[in-house]
């Protein structure tokens, strides 16, 4: 095996003229003191969701017919998370989207004869060529384990690397990361910065084919916050036909959404969902005060059902949306993300947003601040009315240096990133 680096992807972050700077006469070092988020400006580059996008190329694959597939996994023996390739050649596979705080993942080869391999390779570096001059099992840096299983199911599959082996039509699960989606609905005006006015948590899983095709998806995601005044909806969409899709599990009790089956209409490209189009109706308090009781939400799932298997790139597509206001014209999404094909698009680019399609540019303010930010895992938000960077003191560091510094911001359990005064849930 061998492994070849090209360059690391850079970010640009253009420290604001508005930091207060002191001079420590101690050290003859001027140093920058970033008192709220209003200091903190991020260049266009800069992405706010905390996830890496890692491109690997693969080439040189002259005995790529020897695996069912390569498959991705955070940890040795752990889930699913990608899949690179499957018995037809790859030029290029992903990207990856993985946490930013990641540096390593673990390759598994299910190879046909019923062994799997793992090696272990590090993801620092965004762009990487795998180059497969000739692979065979018995490479130094493949960990082979011999399994000789039988195929209960005659899909193909053996029952080692068969996820359900009693389902001839099902061979995979490949499940998302939790993530939290945390967003500010005075879009596109200027907001206070708790981002609490939606606080939800969500993942996915993808059915697999043992073609290696999405059969069916379950989206699952619950409410921690609703901080906002305003009646505002949640949906997810993804980069596939709508054609032959079925949704069931949604919640639609208002007008404003035009659905057939669960699947809004208008497109031919995206499959958009509304799968609450008001979330007071699944969470009845803000949960945002502390002299008020928190009101506990649990997971919901809506279930998408293809006719026709999608492609496996289907799966890492998914996002969410917010919907403000019962507008569903007005949608916000995490920044850089197109809006989907029920925006009114005359409303970009109106009030604080930049938004510019001819550069990629969407849901952004001139300082390059977002409205919406994508945190791994369960967020411990704020309270009402205090900013972000005055409940977690990395975030402006991690800000200002591109993603570089502090990355594990968010994590509330290390004491030198929060003032658990400001959190909502210590």
């Amino acid at each position: 095996m061998i492994v070849r680096w090209n360059g690391l992807l850079g970010l640009v972050i253009l420290a604001s003229s508005c930091a207060k700077t002191e001079v420590d006469s101690r050290l003859n070092m001027t140093t920058e003191t970033v008192e709220n988020f209003d200091n903190v400006q991020a260049g266009y580059d800069f992405n706010y969701d905390m996830y890496k996008r890692v491109h690997v190329h693969l080439e040189d694959v002259p005995s790529f017919s020897q695996f069912n597939l390569v498959s991705v996994h955070y940890q040795k023996n752990g889930p699913m998370r990608w899949v690179l390739g499957t018995n037809q050649p790859l030029s290029e596979a992903g990207p990856l989207v993985i946490p930013d705080v990641l540096s390593d993942v673990w390759l598994k080869a299910h190879w046909k004869t019923g062994e799997v391999s793992w090696m272990n390779l590090n993801v620092w570096d965004t762009s990487m060529v795998i180059a497969f001059n000739t692979i065979v099992k018995e490479e130094d840096d493949w960990s082979t384990n011999k399994m000789n299983c039988p195929d209960s199911d005659n899909d193909g599959i053996d029952d080692c690397n068969d996820d359900f082996p009693n389902d001839s039509l099902l061979a995979y699960l490949v499940e998302s990361d939790i993530a939290t989606f945390a967003a500010e609905d005075t879009w596109p005006w200027k907001g206070d910065y708790d981002f609490n006015d939606m606080v939800m948590t969500y993942g996915h899983r993808s059915y697999v084919s043992p073609a290696v095709e999405i059969r069916s998806m379950k989206i699952y995601y619950k409410f921690l916050a609703r901080g906002a005044a305003q009646d505002n909806g949640i949906g997810f969409i993804m980069n596939t036909s709508p054609s032959g899709a079925n949704v069931n599990g949604y919640n639609i009790t208002q007008s404003y959404v035009s659905h057939v089956n669960g699947v809004e209409t208008g497109s031919t490209s995206e499959l958009s969902m509304v799968v609450e189009d008001l979330v007071s109706n699944k969470l009845s308090s803000w949960n945002t005060y502390a002299n008020v009781p928190l009101v506990a939400d649990t997971y919901d799932t809506v279930t998408v059902t293809f006719s026709t298997p999608r492609n496996l790139a289907v799966h890492a597509t998914v996002d969410p949306y917010l919907i403000i206001n019962q507008n569903r014209g007005k949608e916000l999404r995490y920044p850089n993300i197109a809006p989907s094909f029920n925006m009114n698009t005359t409303l970009l680019g109106s009030g604080y947003d930049v938004s510019n399609a001819l550069v990629g540019t969407y849901f952004k303010q001139a300082n390059g601040q977002p409205w919406a930010l994508k945190i791994p895992g369960e967020f411990s938000f704020l309270k009402e009315g205090k900013s972000i960077t005055s409940g977690y003191l990395n975030f402006a560091s991690w800000a200002l240096s591109g993603g570089t510094n502090n990355a594990d911001w968010y994590d509330h359990t290390i004491p030198a990133n929060v003032d658990t005064t400001k959190l909502r849930v210590p």
